[in-house]
């Protein structure tokens, strides 16, 4: 890290973009998952199946909101009173999805 402003913009500049790379990666494959449930029903699979590949594209989009969330927190100044408040929601997040 530098002691500048200077590279302190540049610090947050990689960070953002391996940040904008995860959420990449993990869109890519929940397309993929899609697009692999429209196979399934073209192809009349098995029920059982059909719901597993739900269940999974529901699980992948509930991390992609996950990752996002922590994302836009990281950068973030916030107390440890608000930092618990935010975990929580973020907990309820994950419950609901």
């Amino acid at each position: 890290m530098y002691n500048t402003p200077r590279g302190y913009i540049i610090i947050l500049f990689m960070t953002e973009t391996n940040s904008n790379k995860q959420v990449k990666i993990r869109l890519a494959r929940i397309k993929g998952q899609l697009n692999g449930l429209e196979q399934m029903l073209d192809k009349q699979r098995d029920c059982l199946e059909v719901l597993n590949q739900i269940a999974a594209i529901k699980s992948a989009i509930a991390k992609l909101g996950l990752l996002i969330m922590e994302n836009e927190t990281n950068c973030l100044r916030i107390d440890k009173k608000d930092q618990k408040k935010l975990n929580q929601i973020m907990d309820r997040f994950l419950k609901t999805s």
